[in-house]
């Protein structure tokens, strides 16, 4: 009878949950921390003293709960502007977090892979467009230039193969260098070439496809961390 009286734990958190960041919660009145979860359709906050439980969830998908994410005044701070229930009003809600570029990095992911499921009409909004440049990726399986789809996004560059988009390689800003890209080569257009410059792997160089003369146009490097 004991166990079918005990209560049972309660979920520390959602199933689907990609991450976790401690974060400081701005009000009015006071300031307190919060467990700041990034899931593939929404964030949540939960309360670290009161067992985990959760305070406020945020969808990003269908009818967003979520209007805008901005940069605050200094480099922890963010403000994401967002809305408690459907009938609600946008009101702007603010954190600091000491690992704000992790942390939003991984928000514009998620936001990124549900608006190409079509799930998250605000991406557009909170993320921007989307840049595409055919160019060329130094291969050093192959001792040789490969042809890429270069794609500068919110949150990182991806070369992707020209034929199928998949990624064959992505790199974070937030992994980056300072500064993140080194010209190798400056960019000499030939007659009828038109080759755009291109971005290569961490640490590594890469550049526009090369011209039958054999000059390379825009030859430069992404410096970059291999991993977190």
């Amino acid at each position: 009878m004991d166990l079918l009286r005990r209560k049972v734990r309660p979920e520390l958190k959602p199933p689907d949950t990609l991450s976790r960041y401690v974060v400081t919660k701005h009000a009015w009145y006071k300031h307190y921390k919060r467990i700041f979860l990034v899931t593939p359709t929404a964030v949540h906050t939960q309360n670290p003293e009161r067992t985990l439980v959760l305070t406020n969830s945020y969808s990003f998908v269908g009818d967003s709960d979520i209007e805008s994410v901005s940069l605050g005044t200094d480099e922890f701070e963010f403000v994401i502007t967002a809305r408690q229930d459907k009938r609600g009003k946008f009101k702007p809600l603010k954190f600091t977090c000491k690992h704000r570029q992790l942390l939003l990095t991984d928000l514009y992911q998620c936001m990124a892979a549900a608006a190409a499921m079509g799930r998250c009409l605000v991406a557009a909004k909170v993320l921007g467009p989307v840049q595409d440049f055919p160019a060329a990726k130094w291969s050093r399986s192959s001792s040789g230039w490969v042809p890429v789809l270069l794609r500068v996004t919110a949150f990182g560059l991806e070369a992707l193969d020209p034929q199928s988009g998949a990624v064959r390689w992505r790199c974070d800003y937030l992994r980056m260098s300072s500064p993140g890209v080194m010209l190798l080569s400056p960019y000499q257009p030939t007659a009828g070439s038109g080759a755009p410059a291109a971005a290569g792997g961490a640490a590594a160089a890469a550049a526009a496809k090369p011209t039958a003369a054999g000059s390379q146009d825009g030859v430069f490097a992404v410096l970059a961390r291999t991993g977190r």
